[in-house]
Protein backbone atom coordinates (compact mmCIF):
# COMPACT_ATOMS: atom_id res chain seq x y z
CA UNK A 1 0.00 0.00 0.00
CA UNK A 2 3.24 2.22 0.25
CA UNK A 3 2.91 3.92 -3.08
CA UNK A 4 5.34 7.04 -4.29
CA UNK A 5 4.27 9.18 -6.55
CA UNK A 6 7.18 8.00 -8.77
CA UNK A 7 5.24 4.58 -9.15
CA UNK A 8 1.72 7.12 -9.77
CA UNK A 9 2.89 8.40 -12.79
CA UNK A 10 2.72 6.36 -16.09
CA UNK A 11 5.49 5.82 -18.19
CA UNK A 12 5.28 8.61 -20.30
CA UNK A 13 4.69 11.13 -17.63
CA UNK A 14 8.06 9.29 -15.74
CA UNK A 15 10.08 9.53 -19.57
CA UNK A 16 8.55 13.38 -19.54
CA UNK A 17 9.80 13.80 -16.08
CA UNK A 18 13.44 12.36 -16.53
CA UNK A 19 13.31 14.54 -20.06
CA UNK A 20 12.87 17.50 -18.41
CA UNK A 21 15.19 17.20 -15.55
CA UNK A 22 17.58 16.11 -18.72
CA UNK A 23 17.52 19.37 -20.64
CA UNK A 24 18.47 21.52 -17.74
CA UNK A 25 22.14 22.94 -17.86
CA UNK A 26 24.65 22.34 -15.72
CA UNK A 27 25.03 24.71 -12.78
CA UNK A 28 27.68 26.38 -13.92
CA UNK A 29 26.02 28.16 -17.15
CA UNK A 30 23.21 29.16 -14.31
CA UNK A 31 26.00 30.46 -11.97
CA UNK A 32 27.59 32.53 -14.77
CA UNK A 33 23.94 33.55 -16.42
CA UNK A 34 23.18 34.88 -12.81
CA UNK A 35 26.55 36.69 -12.23
CA UNK A 36 26.35 38.09 -15.82
CA UNK A 37 23.12 39.70 -14.90
CA UNK A 38 23.19 43.26 -14.74
CA UNK A 39 20.94 43.54 -11.06
CA UNK A 40 21.31 44.04 -7.89
CA UNK A 41 23.06 40.87 -5.67
CA UNK A 42 19.83 40.45 -3.99
CA UNK A 43 17.99 39.47 -7.02
CA UNK A 44 21.04 36.98 -7.81
CA UNK A 45 20.89 35.44 -4.83
CA UNK A 46 17.29 34.82 -5.08
CA UNK A 47 17.77 33.38 -8.13
CA UNK A 48 20.72 31.28 -7.22
CA UNK A 49 18.06 30.09 -4.54
CA UNK A 50 15.35 29.21 -7.15
CA UNK A 51 18.22 27.18 -9.30
CA UNK A 52 18.95 25.04 -5.95
CA UNK A 53 15.47 24.70 -5.75
CA UNK A 54 14.23 20.48 -5.81
CA UNK A 55 11.60 18.40 -5.16
CA UNK A 56 12.09 14.29 -4.20
CA UNK A 57 9.05 12.25 -6.49
CA UNK A 58 9.38 9.17 -4.95
CA UNK A 59 13.26 8.58 -4.14
CA UNK A 60 13.89 10.32 -7.28
CA UNK A 61 15.00 14.18 -6.94
CA UNK A 62 13.81 16.92 -10.04
CA UNK A 63 15.59 20.07 -9.59
CA UNK A 64 12.53 22.11 -10.23
CA UNK A 65 13.67 25.12 -9.57
CA UNK A 66 16.30 25.02 -12.41
CA UNK A 67 13.71 23.00 -14.63
CA UNK A 68 11.45 26.69 -13.87
CA UNK A 69 14.56 28.86 -14.63
CA UNK A 70 15.64 27.38 -18.04
CA UNK A 71 11.67 27.82 -19.04
CA UNK A 72 11.75 31.70 -18.07
CA UNK A 73 14.72 31.77 -19.82
CA UNK A 74 13.76 30.37 -22.88
CA UNK A 75 10.69 32.41 -23.06
CA UNK A 76 11.62 35.49 -22.46
CA UNK A 77 14.87 35.12 -24.95
CA UNK A 78 12.31 33.66 -27.74
CA UNK A 79 10.18 36.70 -27.26
CA UNK A 80 13.09 39.26 -27.17
CA UNK A 81 14.70 37.42 -30.31
CA UNK A 82 11.00 37.53 -32.12
CA UNK A 83 9.24 40.60 -30.22
CA UNK A 84 11.71 43.22 -29.10
CA UNK A 85 9.58 46.05 -28.56
CA UNK A 86 6.86 43.66 -26.94
CA UNK A 87 9.30 42.65 -24.58
CA UNK A 88 10.25 46.41 -23.90
CA UNK A 89 7.15 47.22 -23.57
CA UNK A 90 6.17 44.29 -20.97
CA UNK A 91 9.15 45.41 -18.96
CA UNK A 92 8.23 48.93 -19.08
CA UNK A 93 4.93 47.75 -17.58
CA UNK A 94 5.95 45.91 -14.65
CA UNK A 95 8.34 48.46 -13.65
CA UNK A 96 5.73 50.62 -13.34
CA UNK A 97 3.70 48.59 -11.30
CA UNK A 98 5.80 48.11 -8.63
CA UNK A 99 6.43 51.64 -8.42
CA UNK A 100 2.96 52.59 -8.66
CA UNK A 101 1.99 49.81 -6.09
CA UNK A 102 4.85 50.89 -3.87
CA UNK A 103 3.06 54.16 -2.94
CA UNK A 104 1.76 53.98 0.52
CA UNK A 105 -2.09 53.44 1.32
CA UNK A 106 -3.45 54.38 -2.59
CA UNK A 107 -1.25 52.76 -4.48
CA UNK A 108 -2.03 49.41 -4.86
CA UNK A 109 -6.08 50.68 -5.88
CA UNK A 110 -3.75 52.82 -8.61
CA UNK A 111 -1.85 49.81 -9.84
CA UNK A 112 -5.03 48.01 -10.23
CA UNK A 113 -7.24 50.82 -11.78
CA UNK A 114 -4.13 51.76 -14.15
CA UNK A 115 -2.47 48.66 -15.12
CA UNK A 116 -5.02 47.41 -17.71
CA UNK A 117 -4.61 50.92 -19.38
CA UNK A 118 -0.71 51.01 -18.80
CA UNK A 119 -1.03 47.25 -20.77
CA UNK A 120 -3.01 48.17 -23.19
CA UNK A 121 -0.89 51.31 -24.04
CA UNK A 122 2.77 49.54 -23.26
CA UNK A 123 1.90 46.54 -25.25
CA UNK A 124 0.00 47.79 -28.03
CA UNK A 125 2.64 50.29 -28.47
CA UNK A 126 5.19 47.54 -28.73
CA UNK A 127 2.58 45.52 -31.30
CA UNK A 128 3.07 48.30 -33.60
CA UNK A 129 6.57 49.15 -33.56
CA UNK A 130 6.76 45.27 -34.50
CA UNK A 131 4.62 45.20 -36.96
CA UNK A 132 6.23 48.36 -38.65
CA UNK A 133 9.61 47.37 -38.29
CA UNK A 134 8.48 44.21 -39.60
CA UNK A 135 5.85 44.37 -42.29
CA UNK A 136 5.19 47.55 -42.86
CA UNK A 137 8.84 48.90 -43.21
CA UNK A 138 9.68 46.36 -45.80
CA UNK A 139 6.88 46.91 -48.03
CA UNK A 140 6.81 50.63 -48.08
CA UNK A 141 10.59 50.54 -49.04
CA UNK A 142 10.12 48.44 -51.71
CA UNK A 143 6.57 50.35 -53.08
CA UNK A 144 8.11 53.90 -52.78
CA UNK A 145 11.67 52.54 -53.83
CA UNK A 146 13.01 53.71 -50.75
CA UNK A 147 15.95 52.40 -48.88
CA UNK A 148 15.22 50.34 -45.47
CA UNK A 149 16.68 52.65 -43.75
CA UNK A 150 14.91 55.36 -44.67
CA UNK A 151 11.60 53.62 -44.05
CA UNK A 152 12.20 53.50 -40.45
Amino acid sequence: MNKTIQDMLTKDEQVRLRCLDAECRESSAYESFIDNLDCSAKVKRVLRELARKTVDLGGRVVRVGKIALDFTIKVLSELHRRFPNVTYGILVLLILKVLISSIPFLGPIFAALLEPLFMVALVGVGVGLDLYERVIGPIAARHFNVSSAMAR
